[in-house]
């Protein structure tokens, strides 16, 4: 590591001196001869994440963050994901005591209430995402600061962080992400019915992440029913939805009233549902293109044991849907090449400008990239037809002219 330091000092000039951001996604020393970062370090650097670090990699992050303090670089945004980061190394972070974002993702009883106090006070914080599960912090008794906070992400036990939220002094909270695991067990209802109190005018984005776990070589999810979620159908401005990780049972009526509470909503995730449960049918995606004009990323569940066959209306669905991304989480073993091509009609006819079909982690990845690229083959066909009769019009226009 020294050795690309001093490679770097003989240099008048970084190696590239316009970086503002620099992102690694794996920093491990296994992985490459990561220390050679080094000779990319700017003094106008901003943006600053490492991620799938360990404790080997604990001195090298420290060295980068004193470099980059002493050579008083205008930081805005650190993120450090992994494990095994020493204090030293955290509290070179608090240095930057002027941040707008900051990510601490895995550091465990190194995020001390110390630590949480300070970032507390930083003056510019807007973004701040933090992982408690392994952290010796109690639940919160004090205030801690956080006054012009924008977007929080939390990874806690839910009772940690409902004792958490009251210490937080920000009154404009713009996106709230929570990732728990499931034990011990809370009321959803109750939880989200704080937050919204809390937010209700300044919420636009909010997501439940579950952390599931394998018991006996199954993976498990935690329950949640829709009448949980009742809170948030007061949020007519949301603008982001993410359900993640839970078991749930959902129906046509559900959508419904989804797109109905949220009408300016453009992410809408929600989470993988298998065979055995109770999923929407492809008439709630006809639901979604008639209430939600503004959404453009959809991952939904859907029910294709019965697929009605795609009869072409006499006019083309009106405004054409702006919808760029389409997710299946589910998967469906009767689905044939046939229900494949009336399904792919149906949603080429509510969502003409699709840009991918997608399946959810994975699941019946061949069946619904079939459907991906049947979708792909209407699209084709129709712009070749509109191409074909623009070329007509304006071959009949120029002999008429010349008649």
């Amino acid at each position: 590591m020294h050795v690309y330091f001093r490679i770097a000092q003989l240099r008048t000039t970084p190696l590239l001196p316009s970086l503002r951001h620099l992102h690694c996604p794996a920093i491990s020393q296994q992985d490459f001869l990561i220390s050679g970062i080094c000779l990319f370090l700017s003094s106008f650097l901003q943006t600053l994440e490492f991620e799938q670090i360990s404790n080997v990699e604990d001195k090298l992050c420290g060295t980068v963050l004193h470099t980059l303090y002493s050579d008083c670089a205008p930081m805005e945004k650190i993120v450090l994901r992994g494990r095994g980061l020493s204090t030293d190394t955290l509290n070179m972070v608090l240095r930057f005591d002027h941040l707008r974002a900051l990510d601490l993702n895995g550091m465990g009883d190194v995020l001390s209430m110390d630590l949480l106090e300070k970032i507390g006070s930083f003056p510019s914080l807007t973004e701040l995402a933090l992982d408690f599960m392994e952290s010796s912090i109690p639940p919160l008794e004090k205030d801690i600061g956080l006054k012009d906070l924008k977007c929080l992400m939390i990874t806690a036990p839910i009772p940690f962080i409902q004792a958490f939220l009251p210490h937080i002094a920000t009154t404009t909270l713009h996106t709230f992400v929570a990732e728990a695991p499931m034990h011990p067990p809370v009321d959803k209802k109750d939880f989200l019915s704080e937050v919204v109190t809390r937010w209700k005018e300044t919420l636009r984005r909010v997501d439940l992440v579950y952390q599931s776990h394998v018991t006996d070589g199954l993976e498990v999810f935690e329950e949640l029913s829709v009448a949980g979620l009742e809170p948030l159908m007061s949020l007519r401005q949301l603008t982001h939805v993410r359900l993640e990780g839970y078991a749930m049972n959902l129906t046509d009526k559900d959508i419904r009233d989804f797109t109905v509470a949220w009408p300016n909503i453009i992410t809408l995730s929600l989470p993988y549902i298998r065979l055995d449960r109770q999923r929407p049918t492809i008439s709630s995606l006809e639901v979604v293109a008639r209430y939600c004009p503004e959404l453009r990323h959809l991952r939904m569940p859907l029910d294709t044991t019965e697929i009605i066959p795609f009869l072409p209306p006499s006019v083309p669905h009106w405004p054409a849907h702006g919808l760029r991304d389409l997710t299946i989480a589910s998967d469906d073993e009767s689905l044939d090449w046939k229900d494949v091509l009336h399904l792919g009609r149906h949603i080429d006819y509510l969502f003409p400008r699709l840009r991918r079909v997608n399946p959810c982690e994975g699941h019946d990845f061949e069946r619904w990239m079939q459907l991906h690229e049947t979708i792909r083959i209407y699209q084709s066909v129709r712009q070749q037809t509109v191409e074909f009769e623009h070329t007509r019009m304006q071959t009949m226009e120029e002999q008429a002219r010349q008649e």
